[in-house]
């Protein structure tokens, strides 16, 4: 959370459409719990469907609340002990924080045919909408708003697009940005936090090859001094810089994909290719520092990170249920892969996927649908079959609003047998034909491990090559230092034996 003062989501207001789960989900839905008993002995509740969360005003105080039945999400405003519908529709408008005044909120507004969506003041009361504070021209608002220390009010906004920018509405706070861009140039420079008289300020200093510095700096004294580096074993000297590609989708729509190459890819040195997807999905990747990338990238590869639909920024390109298609989004994939290929800096017959999360499923979905395209895949934490996912699911209905998001925007198994079969790829193991490295917590409370289980069995039953690691004590992802050691060491060397170049394949078996 980067933004200054900005307005609390006392409840951890729930977004169905666009928060990815995290690996400290477990302390999240904890601290869900609590604020649930605490609203439920101090507040009323609203009424009208399963409480999805709170969100609080620019002050901290308790002002929104969300609810959602069969599916349909619905906006609540507190105002004197009790709660107040509000007429919003809230298919057609994203809430991104709260406004300036009681009652305002700053949102996403409809969208508009060939165009991003508004960032703008929005009335709840009435659903009014009002002042735009952004209309980017490439991409719907995706980041955060920046606050005045006292009075609360915005400022400014960091937005994710192709590359991160900082965009301020006054002119002192432009002057800041550009005192502060002058004591670390050639580097992107995001404020944190300032004090009351705006003299003395902390901020982030970072690249894409350089990790997350922490300094603060006197405009009074016009000094600066470090706080924390966050990775201080890191020279970025020896990191590879990321580059920005823009990909054409099947449909026509242009998207923003990553590429970091290793130190001596050219075309008359073609590397070997990482398909590196991001999980969410509606999450996106961005650019600056991946250590991911990086350890790739150490180790002889290129890497690239396709921002697929259903990434936020994009989904004005894609109207209707097209953001929410996953056999699309593996599809969008398959067009990046396809497009850095043809740049002629990697070496098309060595080139393989692999992601965690949803990542984890678009990489077997992507050997799967694409069985020539890449010599092997890696999951971590995936899930494989979303008609299961959906069922199961359903027994939490009355507690948690996500399986009637889940019916009313991916579909109902029962009815669409033949759709939820095609994006379920552990359905279609007889397909693969390459190795498979699938790695898994016992412990995700996200992704249950059985998926990673009933794709091991799969893969054993058609005889294709495969490796696993389970670890205990590790939720959705890997984070215990000792368990992220073995797993990248093991990475390393799957990758090595299944892209190793033709010749050397050939002199190994012999």
């Amino acid at each position: 959370m980067y933004a200054i003062n900005t307005s609390v989501n006392t409840g951890g207001m729930i977004n169905l459409r666009g928060a990815e789960a995290s690996q400290d989900w477990s302390m999240y839905m904890e601290v869900q719990k609590r604020n649930e008993r605490h609203f439920a002995g101090g507040y009323p509740i609203p009424e009208g469907g399963i409480g999805a969360g709170y969100m609080a005003d620019k002050d901290g105080e308790l002002a929104f609340g969300f609810t959602a039945q069969d599916g349909i999400e619905t906006l609540h405003r507190f105002v004197d002990g009790s709660w107040k519908k509000c007429p919003v529709n809230l298919d057609e408008i994203d809430i991104v924080d709260s406004g300036e005044k009681p009652g305002q909120l700053v949102v996403r507004g409809p969208r508009q045919p060939g165009k991003p969506r508004a960032l703008q003041f929005m009335d709840a009361d009435t659903g009014q909408l009002g002042e735009v504070l952004l209309a980017d021209s490439g991409y719907d608002f995706s980041g955060w708003l920046y606050r005045h220390p006292v009075t609360h009010d915005i400022v400014g906004l960091h937005m994710r697009t192709a590359g991160p920018q900082t965009i301020w509405f006054t002119e002192a706070y432009r002057s800041f940005q550009k005192i502060l861009n002058g004591y670390f140039p050639g580097k992107v420079v995001e404020i944190i936090d300032y004090n009351k008289t705006e003299t003395r300020f902390l901020v982030e200093v970072h690249s894409d090859q350089q990790p997350a510095i922490y300094y603060w700096v006197d405009f009074d004294k016009h000094t600066l001094g470090l706080v924390k580096n966050s990775t201080p074993w890191i020279d970025p000297a020896r990191m590879r810089p990321m580059n920005v590609m823009k990909f054409k989708t099947r449909d026509g729509r242009k998207l923003d994909a990553y590429v970091t190459l290793p130190s001596g890819a050219s075309k008359q040195h073609p590397a070997p290719l990482v398909v590196l997807s991001h999980g969410g999905p509606y999450a996106r990747d961005v650019w600056g520092f991946n250590p991911e990338a990086q350890f790739l990238a150490s180790r002889g590869y290129a890497v690239m990170q396709p921002n697929y639909r259903g990434s936020p920024g994009y989904d004005w390109m894609f109207p209707g249920k097209d953001r929410y298609n996953f056999r699309k989004m593996s599809d969008d994939v398959t067009d990046a892969t396809k497009a850095v290929l043809a740049s002629g800096l990697v070496d098309p017959k060595r080139v393989a996927i692999m992601g965690g999360s949803f990542g984890g499923y678009l990489a077997i979905s992507g050997i799967v649908n694409e069985p020539e395209l890449y010599r092997c895949a890696i999951t971590i934490a995936g899930i494989f079959d979303w008609g299961r996912v959906v069922q199961d699911e359903k027994y939490y209905q009355y507690d948690s609003p996500s399986f009637g998001w889940m019916i009313r925007e991916l579909g109902d198994p029962k009815k669409q047998k033949e759709y939820f079969d095609s994006i379920s790829p552990v359905r279609h193991v007889e397909k693969i034909r390459v190795p498979v490295f699938v790695a898994h917590g016992k412990d995700d409370p996200v992704a249950d491990i059985s998926e990673s289980r009933r794709l091991i069995s799969e893969l054993k039953e058609h005889n294709v090559p495969h490796e696993v690691m389970f670890a205990g004590g590790e939720g959705h992802g890997f984070g215990h230092l000792g368990n992220q050691v073995e797993l990248y060491t093991r990475i390393e060397a799957f990758l090595a034996k299944n892209l190793a170049p033709a010749d050397a394949a050939v002199a190994s078996a012999r």
